[in-house]
């Protein structure tokens, strides 16, 4: 959760991306975290550093989503998937040859 969430923070908060105070605060929390066995020190993930929602090209189902600007969420919403043939559909064909 946590590496998950400085990864997606800059992504909306703020205009400074990830050099915002909530951002370095999260990655100073994540090496913490990444440290603990050597350490012993659990981090705490407060509230206020959770994500209110989610970019679009995570696909969180459930969640909260807003579009993104980025050049990820860009490249997502210009790719197009083709939808897979249904198996009835593949099924009829090779019967029919």
């Amino acid at each position: 959760m946590l590496s998950g969430a400085d990864a997606l923070t800059p992504n909306y908060l703020s205009v400074q991306g990830a050099q915002c105070s909530q951002c370095l605060q999260l990655a100073r929390l994540h090496s913490n975290a990444v440290d603990f066995t050597k350490c012993g020190r659990p981090v705490e993930f407060s509230r206020d550093l959770r994500p209110l929602s989610y970019p679009d090209f995570m696909m969180k189902k459930n969640k909260e989503t807003h579009e993104s600007s980025t050049i990820i969420g860009q490249l997502f919403r210009a790719i197009t998937v083709p939808t897979p043939p249904l198996l009835s559909d593949i099924a009829s064909e090779t019967v029919r040859a």
